[in-house]
Order: structure tokens, then C-alpha cells, then sequence
């Protein structure tokens, strides 16, 4: 499922880029901790194991 929908029903999501906002204080770095919450680092570490 991608932006609320099933891949069988009918038609693509409208996104407007023009709405969407970055915020106004980006981080310098990525905290380890919210990276190993990815699935692709999850499975590549466990993978590594």
C-alpha cells in the first residue's frame, strides 16, 4: 500500500510539491538510533550477522 491506496484500485495519488515544507532547523547528523529503525539497514545488519 503507497499513499493510502492498493495497487489494484484505480488511479494514481495527487501530491501538490508546491505544499510541501522542509523544516526550518535540519540536523547536522543522523542519530544512529533513528537510522538502525530502517528496514533496509535492519536487514542488511541482520544479513551482516
Amino acid at each position: 500500500m503507497y499513499a493510502g491506496r492498493l495497487p489494484s484500485e484505480a488511479g494514481l495519488p495527487e501530491f501538490d510539491l508546491a505544499s510541501l515544507t522542509l523544516p526550518s532547523n535540519l540536523p547536522l547528523s543522523l542519530p544512529s538510533e533513528l537510522a538502525r529503525q530502517r528496514p533496509d539497514v535492519r536487514a542488511s545488519e541482520a544479513q551482516l550477522h
